[in-house]
């Protein structure tokens, strides 16, 4: 399970949604993980799509 706080920065690593235009590298800040451990984010790019560990989509915490 992800430990990450709210308003935290995060770079994408990984994500396995072939639906999505997101990129590794793609940047946002955390708004909260859920009872199922899904990472919701607030991507720079407007969207708002959740990191499914489970899935196999990887965040990193990053300094900005």
């Amino acid at each position: 399970m992800y430990e990450f706080e709210r308003g935290q920065r995060v770079k994408l690593v990984c994500v396995n949604d072939e639906h999505t235009d997101l990129k590794p590298g793609a940047k946002g800040s955390v708004l909260f993980v859920d009872a199922v451990g899904t990472l919701h984010i607030s991507w720079d790019s407007g969207s708002s799509l959740g990191i499914v560990p489970e899935a196999g989509d990887r965040v990193i915490a990053i300094d900005e």
